[in-house]
C-alpha cells in the first residue's frame, strides 16, 4: 500500500509528496496520516526556508560585487583629482597652496 502527502508551499513550479508505502494492505489509521501531514508540513517549512537562504546568500554576493564595482568607479576618478592636486602644486600661488593642503587634508580623511 502506499499512501502519498503534499508538500503545501514548496518552491515555485515544483511538486513535492511525501510518499509512504506499507507492506500492509490497509488503509493508515486516522492518527498515522496527522503525522504524516505534519511530517509533509515541515519538510515543506525546510524546503521553503532552504530556497530563501540560497536567495539571500545570492543576494549578498550581488551586494558584494555591486560595492566592489561603485567602490572602482569612485576610486578611479577620485585617484585623478588627487593626481592632478599634486601636478598643480608646483604652479599656484600662495591662496592656491592653502587651497591645495585644505583638499589633501579632506581627502586624507576621507581615505581612512
Amino acid at each position: 500500500m502506499q499512501l502519498a502527502v503534499p508538500l503545501a508551499g514548496a518552491e515555485e513550479g515544483q511538486r513535492h509528496a511525501l510518499v509512504v508505502f506499507r507492506s500492509e494492505p490497509r488503509l493508515c489509521e486516522q492518527p498515522t496520516r496527522e503525522v504524516l501531514q505534519l511530517l509533509a508540513s515541515h519538510i515543506a517549512a525546510a524546503l521553503q526556508a532552504a530556497a530563501l537562504y540560497r536567495a539571500a546568500l545570492q543576494a549578498t554576493a550581488d551586494k558584494g560585487r555591486l560595492l566592489a564595482h561603485l567602490a572602482h568607479e569612485l576610486a578611479v576618478p577620485l585617484h585623478v583629482v588627487l593626481g592632478s592636486m599634486e601636478i598643480l602644486a608646483d604652479h599656484v600661488d600662495e591662496v592656491g597652496r592653502t587651497s591645495l593642503e585644505r583638499l589633501r587634508g579632506k581627502s586624507a580623511s576621507c581615505s581612512r
